[in-house]
């Protein structure tokens, strides 16, 4: 071979070809919709594990005010204070039992507001609902989930 003549491998310039370009941008648009997707359900899942757990603080709360004065806390509306405050019953100091109001951020109504437990899970605007009854409930206390995604 000569010294000056261009090798026909050589010449080829660098760069990527458009099949192969759009190979790349459709695996990654593949692996972007599966990321999503396991991103979505762990967060809705964490959500899920705060509502029960927030549920489960409360409940225990509520148990320890019954343990203590013998009677259910009344929480009906967003008044936490029974349970989030030293308050007087029967002529006695009792409290607090929770650090702060319980959080659902699974319920597009309010995320402290309880309600007393006669109506429906899903059209209430609070997002906790406790039996209550004026006192005479069975001091139940449930996480209302909103039922849309």
């Amino acid at each position: 071979m000569f010294p000056n003549t261009p090798n026909r491998l050589s010449s080829r310039r660098g760069g990527f070809t458009l099949i192969e370009l759009m190979i790349v941008v459709i695996l990654l648009g593949v692996l972007a919709a599966v990321l999503i997707g396991f991103l979505r359900n762990a967060s809705s899942d964490a959500k899920r594990v705060g509502a029960e757990e927030a549920v489960r603080l409360a409940t225990q709360g509520i148990e320890l005010y019954k343990a203590d004065t013998g009677q259910l806390p009344n929480l009906i509306g967003p008044d936490w204070t029974p349970l989030t405050e030293q308050t007087t019953v029967g002529g006695r100091l009792v409290g607090p039992y929770l650090k702060a109001e319980p959080k659902n951020l699974l319920a597009s109504g309010n995320p402290s507001c309880i309600t007393d437990g006669t109506g429906s899970i899903y059209t209430n605007v609070c997002s906790f609902l406790y039996d209550y009854n004026s006192g005479a409930g069975s001091g139940r206390f449930v996480a209302a989930f909103d039922p849309e995604p």
